[in-house]
């Protein structure tokens, strides 16, 4: 053979394995595809923790009606996710009749079973449960609910296996808002974090519920347990209340305990993790710290901080790593709001140094996954999202308005194409996938109302920690403006009673004016004062002394049949304020507020010596005197009992 036969030979050699390689990664890329394309998604997280699916091809852009929906239905209340495994979809929901794991079909979302786990918490509340999305592992599903039951039922039946609750059984403590953590199942075990002594995290088996180990002694928070490999062993984050600890998933050895604050503080964003880092990203403006592992002679880890990212602070959502770059929300106020959209911003950040890349304020305060080289969003206001995942820019692809009039918390799930989404009372299934395989029947996504109450002209000025008991500080400016608002509605009175001749009308007048003055306090006092200044409880003393009073002069020796009924009006109207109340509290997120329903009471006595002096007609000091003790006592019963309850939670 020539020199010129054997490059030849040489060329067509190269050019068959180029071929066969061509054609193996071809084959090899098909087989990836078909089986991340059907791959389960049995946590919350997905397969591997970090809330990114395997899934390609999802559509680069939506119609302006938003992606096909393939159902919808009415679910419950809660904030459970859904998890996807064996062909079945599983969620958690509550109605008052309780707690229930739920097991749905994918393509249509008809309940194939559904199994109680607990009875209902706080139905009627502002954060109705349950919290925690079950996991699918062994052919069993694993649930946790918002009093702390944990247990385990069958798969394709919901027969129920084992349950107890960990709360009770550990001596749990950190979660007073209700038990929220997702169970996580590694190997034979079901790891969560309880908060309890000697049992910050505990491991149960997954065949019966029996303590495999436990560990630690801090109290635990919202944050589930979060597994990693460093090193090539296999450990478990607990990210607690006021630590982080890393223990050896195997055996629950401790190898690791990092300090992070200390009183209260709350964790529920899940932590992200790249070999060798470990980010966490915390609320109420503290910075995101990036933690490097590295192992001690003595088998420990040690964590040495990174870098630490003022712009990027989250809450109830929690980010996503998608290549090099750290995408989530920015919270910028000291908690979540339930009552309307939260503030802050969208923010892309750089994993290896924390910069941030880019900004936007259009997103809102979103729970994402990503996928396919995009980012799919759930804010809080019911918009579902879909945006390029670039580090270079925002570039938002579609939107579409899916649910109005609730909070949404709950991250999507992606699965075969299929994503389903959910609001605290309803779930929707979208078809995202290839515009060519879009299945052939499917209803329209409905359009969203035009108009909606806007309720912030009620209170202008929003407490930093709405959900926490007010300061004695803080109580007594309220109190100082109460007794104004009665002191001026009096004056009032006293400037109109040469017009008004019947004792009635004229006490009757004195309410009213208490009660608007009471009412437009939280908008006109707390602009001007630039703080929250809570005047609403007036209000509610204001009707509860009107209707004492019109029962008291009812009685009288000279009164009709028309007076016993204006009477009994003013004690239905009593009734409407109180409720009337409550719904507004809620609608503003004052839901501490609550507590001064309970003053009535203690108020009552007081309240009938001042009612009493006023029918008698003794001195107007007196009559003042009486009724400014009954609203503090009213008032200050309501403290009283927050600081109670404050004390009370772990």
């Amino acid at each position: 053979m020539n020199a010129a036969d054997a490059r030849s030979a040489v060329a067509c050699r190269r050019t068959c394995v180029r071929i066969v390689v061509h054609i193996l990664s071809c084959v090899s890329s098909f087989l990836w595809y078909c089986v991340a394309a059907h791959a389960d998604w049995p946590h919350l997280r997905g397969p591997t923790y970090d809330g990114v699916s395997t899934e390609r091809e999802l559509a680069d852009a939506w119609p302006a009606d938003g992606p096909p929906r393939l159902w919808s239905r009415e679910l419950g209340q809660g904030y459970s996710g859904f998890i996807v495994a064996q062909g079945k979809l599983f969620t958690q929901r509550q109605t008052l009749g309780g707690q229930y794991l739920l097991c749905l079909d994918p393509d249509t979302g008809a309940t194939i079973w559904e199994t109680r786990c607990d009875w209902a918490w706080q139905p009627k509340g502002a954060y109705p449960g349950p919290y925690a999305t079950p996991t699918y592992a062994h052919g069993k599903v694993f649930f946790a609910s918002t009093s702390g039951v944990v247990g385990c039922v069958d798969a394709n039946s919901g027969a129920p296996i084992w349950s107890l609750n960990v709360r009770a059984k550990f001596a749990g403590k950190g979660f007073g808002f209700g038990y929220a953590a997702t169970p996580l199942l590694e190997d034979d075990k079901v790891i969560l974090p309880v908060g309890g002594p000697d049992a910050s995290l505990v491991a149960l088996h997954v065949d019966d519920g029996r303590t495999a180990w436990t560990v630690g002694s801090d109290p635990a928070s919202y944050c589930p347990a979060f597994p990693i490999t460093f090193a090539g062993k296999r450990c478990v984050v607990g990210y607690l209340q006021n630590a982080m600890i890393i223990v050896e998933l195997a055996t629950g050895k401790l190898l690791c305990r990092q300090a992070l604050s200390s009183g209260y503080d709350e964790h529920s964003a899940w932590p992200i993790w790249r070999e060798p880092h470990l980010l966490l990203a915390a609320p109420f403006r503290v910075p995101a710290t990036r933690f490097e592992l590295t192992a001690e002679p003595n088998g420990a880890l040690a964590c040495k901080t990174q870098w630490l990212a003022k712009d990027m602070a989250n809450d109830v959502a929690s980010c996503v790593l998608y290549g090099k770059h750290l995408y989530g929300f920015d919270l910028r106020q000291l908690q979540a709001s339930k009552h309307r959209a939260s503030r802050g911003s969208f923010k892309c950040l750089d994993w290896d140094t924390g910069k941030v890349c880019w900004t936007t304020d259009t997103v809102g305060h979103a729970s994402l996954m990503s996928a396919d080289g995009k980012l799919l969003l759930l804010n809080d206001t019911g918009s579902l999202i879909l945006a390029r995942a670039d580090a270079t820019e925002y570039r938002e692809l579609g939107r579409v308005q899916l649910f109005d009039d609730e909070i949404c918390w709950t991250q999507p799930t992606l699965w075969r194409g299929k994503l389903f989404v959910r609001s605290p009372s309803r779930a929707v299934c979208l078809y995202v996938g290839r515009p060519d395989q879009e299945p052939a029947a499917h209803t329209p996504v409905p359009a969203a109302r035009g108009w909606r109450f806007d309720s912030s002209w009620l209170l202008t000025r929003e407490r930093e920690f709405p959900n926490d008991a007010p300061t004695w500080a803080e109580m007594s400016l309220w109190f100082a403006c109460g007794l104004l608002a009665l002191g001026a509605a009096g004056l009032s009175v006293l400037a109109m009673q040469r017009f008004i001749k019947r004792q009635i009308a004229t006490a009757l007048l004195f309410f009213l004016i208490t009660m608007l003055l009471g009412f437009l306090g939280p908008n006109v006092v707390s602009t001007l004062l630039d703080q929250t200044i809570f005047t609403w409880p007036v209000c509610l003393y204001a009707a509860f002394h009107a209707a004492l009073y019109a029962c008291c002069w009812a009685e009288g020796p000279e009164t009709k049949v028309r007076a016993r009924w204006l009477a009994r009006s003013l004690g239905a109207g009593f009734l409407l304020v109180g409720w009337s109340y409550y719904q507004l509290c809620n609608l503003v997120g004052m839901f501490i507020a609550w507590s001064f329903l309970v003053g009535f009471p203690f108020a009552f006595p007081l309240t009938l010596l001042a009612v009493h002096a006023a029918l008698k007609g003794q001195a107007r000091w007196i009559v003042a005197a009486w009724t400014s003790l009954a609203f503090a006592a009213f008032f200050w019963s309501a403290q009283a009992l927050l600081l109670w309850k404050a004390s009370q939670t772990p």
